[in-house]
């Protein structure tokens, strides 16, 4: 190849092994698959961002102090902190495990009742230790929101003997002002109980 006056005749290859790489449609399905998953992962996120909104706005509608926890990974989201008559806070509390979407809950075939499988075991270990009972609060995608006492299923199933455990048949009350007002009633008439000692 012979180059004069800076005009060559020869053919230069534009199109290398990367750019071809990038057209061929292995790499355009992996791009698409991704594509796909993180789209999966924001509607996810966003999901568990409007069960959180929710869970703030039926406490703030009760009256009562909610607070979310930045890092959920311990198998607790957030709180309910109950007031007193006067408006005071009590110290007396509820942890809540949120779960937004459906494949959280399942029908057991055997019985047709619902079951939230355990999946970190870990988790049923920390929630019933903890001193405040672990809510379990599941919004599927109808947008009913229920919530059941995981601490006290737990340890129930503890004290019987039937440990470890890698499910709770969800036997689950709506998340609502009236529940949370139920809840705090009991909680506080408790705890009144206790300071007098009956």
């Amino acid at each position: 190849m012979t180059c004069t006056n800076r005009k060559c005749k020869a053919e230069i290859a534009l199109w290398d092994a990367i750019e071809q790489k990038f057209a061929s449609d292995e790499f355009k399905n992996r791009v698409r698959a991704l594509r796909e998953a993180s789209l999966i992962s924001i509607d996810n996120e966003s999901r568990e961002l409007i069960l959180e909104g929710h869970a703030r706005t039926i406490t703030g509608q009760a009256g009562q102090i909610y607070r979310a926890y930045t890092n959920s990974d311990h198998g607790i989201d957030g709180e309910i902190e109950f007031k007193d008559d006067e408006g005071h806070a009590t110290g007396e509390r509820l942890y809540l495990q949120l779960k937004s979407g459906d494949s959280y809950l399942r029908d057991r075939q055997r019985d047709r009742v619902e079951v939230f499988d355990i999946k970190k075991p870990r988790w049923a270990e920390y929630w019933a230790a903890q001193r405040y009972p672990v809510m379990l609060v599941i919004r599927t995608s109808d947008g009913r929101i229920r919530w059941f006492n995981a601490t006290e299923y737990l340890r129930e199933k503890r004290d019987s003997g039937e440990w470890p455990v890698t499910q709770i048949i969800f036997e689950a009350d709506d998340f609502s002002v009236v529940s949370i007002l139920e809840t705090r009633r009991q909680v506080l008439n408790r705890r009144n109980k206790e300071d007098f000692g009956f």
